[in-house]
């Protein structure tokens, strides 16, 4: 497992294996799948993936005590710069197969209960990452951020 920089251009850490990973790093399983090579960044920080990249740099590489100081650096920095953003914000649905179900609304948070009503399940965790590639949540819902 490869941790690097939000650019991929540096290898920050190795870990041997997703269970070291789950473990050191205190990520969730499943968190990490909805980040492991899927180009989208864990924390805005880092990219994550199964794959050695030859273009990035080995130089000067994080041991895992600074890797973690890293990440609890950058948590701590969004925690309080998330009072400067606004914390709602609007979801627009798009039904690809029914648009007639298609809706606008307040905050992710509803957008997640309305599609849960319809489809019987939603994740706020699994929208989010629909709303950043673009990609069809459930395989007809278009999620976006107005």
């Amino acid at each position: 497992m490869y941790v690097y920089d939000s650019t991929g251009s540096h290898l920050l850490h190795i870990f041997v294996s997703k269970t070291i990973l789950y473990s050191d790093f205190n990520i969730n399983h499943t968190t990490l799948l909805l980040y492991l090579d899927t180009g989208v960044l864990y924390l805005d920080l880092f990219l994550l993936s199964t794959k050695l990249l030859e273009t990035a740099s080995q130089d000067n590489m994080l041991t895992l005590v600074q890797l973690i100081a890293m990440k609890k650096d950058h948590k701590s920095a969004s925690f309080v710069n998330s009072y400067n953003k606004t914390k709602v914000r609007p979801v627009s649905l798009i039904n690809t197969i029914k648009p007639e179900l298609s809706k606008n609304c307040r905050s992710l948070h509803d957008a997640e209960k309305y599609i849960a009503g319809i489809d019987g399940k939603a994740s706020r965790t699994q929208m989010r990452v629909y709303i950043l590639s673009g990609g069809l949540y459930k395989g007809h819902w278009i999620v976006k951020e107005v």
